[in-house]
C-alpha cells in the first residue's frame, strides 16, 4: 500500500506542470491530497499498463514506508467505501457499510438494513400483543420468525449465505407450496380479508406486507448493483410473506 500527499501533489504539478497524473488503484488518499484533486481540477488515472510504460504521463511519488503507511490510517481510520479517501471522523450524515468503510445513510444497502429493523420491531410488537390471546402454535411461528429475520440481517452485513427458512418443521419450499394450494391443505381457497377476521390474522396480515415492502427495497441494492446481487437475500424475503400466509391460515382455523 502506498499513500499519496498534498505536498506531493503539489510539488508534481510544480515541477511537470501537468495536471493530469498517474496513481496505482490500490494507493491511499489522504483527505487534504483528495481536496486538493478537487480545488485544482487535477485528472487522476490509473496506472497504465507494463506496455505502455513509455506513453505514461508524470508520476506521483508515492510513499512506501510501511511505518508511514500504518501512521496515516491510524490517523484516518475511516475509509469512503470503494475509494481509497479516508477520513479522521465519521460524519453524521455517515454510517459504516463494512467495517470502517462509510456510505451515506440513504445508500440502497442500508435503506434496506432500516427497513428489517422496522419489521423486525413490528414482529416483536405483534408476539408481545398476542401472545396471551393467540394459539401456542401461532406465537411459536411468529417467534422463528423473528429469528430467522435476525439470520437474514446478519447475513446481509457479513456477506454469509442466507440459510433455508424452517417454521414449525416445514421448509420453505414446503411453505411455499402450502400457500400456493390451500384448497390441498386446508380445505379451502386463497384468504380474502374482509375485516370479520380474528385480530391476530389482520395483525400477521400487517407483517405480511411489511415484508413485501422490503422486498421493494431489497431489489436495488441486491438485484440491479453489479457485483451486489444477492439471490439468496431475494429468495429468504419471498419466502418469509409465504410464512406469514401460512401462519394466517393457522390462526383462522385454529390449529
Amino acid at each position: 500500500m502506498a499513500v499519496l500527499t498534498e505536498q506531493m501533489l503539489r510539488k508534481l504539478v510544480r515541477e511537470n506542470k501537468s495536471k493530469t497524473i498517474y496513481i496505482d488503484p490500490t494507493t491511499v488518499l489522504t483527505p487534504s491530497a483528495r481536496e486538493y484533486i478537487n480545488d485544482q481540477a487535477l485528472v487522476v488515472q490509473e496506472s497504465l499498463d507494463q506496455q505502455d510504460e513509455d506513453k505514461k504521463g508524470p508520476q506521483v511519488e508515492e510513499i512506501q514506508d510501511p511505518k508511514t503507511v500504518q501512521t496515516v490510517v491510524e490517523s484516518y481510520p475511516y475509509r469512503l467505501y470503494g475509494t481509497q479517501a479516508r477520513l479522521k471522523e465519521k460524519p453524521e450524515a455517515m454510517t459504516a457499510l463494512v467495517g470502517q468503510d462509510l456510505v451515506d445513510k440513504d445508500h440502497p444497502r442500508i435503506r434496506f438494513r432500516g427497513q428489517m429493523d422496522s419489521l423486525e420491531a413490528a414482529l416483536l410488537l405483534t408476539i408481545g400483543e398476542l401472545k396471551t390471546t393467540a394459539s401456542e402454535q401461532v406465537t411459536q411461528g411468529l417467534k422463528e420468525i423473528y429469528q430467522y429475520t435476525r439470520l437474514v440481517l446478519k447475513a446481509e452485513v457479513t456477506g454469509e449465505q442466507v440459510q433455508d427458512l424452517f417454521l414449525l418443521g416445514k421448509d420453505s419450499d414446503e411453505i411455499r407450496d402450502i400457500t400456493h394450494h390451500p384448497k390441498k391443505y386446508f380445505n379451502q381457497g386463497h384468504l380474502i380479508l374482509e375485516g370479520d377476521e380474528k385480530l391476530e390474522t389482520l395483525k400477521i396480515n400487517c407483517l405480511r406486507t411489511r415484508v413485501r415492502e422490503v422486498e421493494v427495497i431489497a431489489i436495488e441494492p441486491f438485484s440491479r448493483i453489479p457485483g451486489q446481487e444477492r439471490p439468496d437475500l431475494l429468495k429468504a424475503l419471498n419466502r418469509l410473506s409465504s410464512a406469514f400466509y401460512y401462519l394466517m391460515y393457522l390462526s383462522e382455523q385454529g390449529e
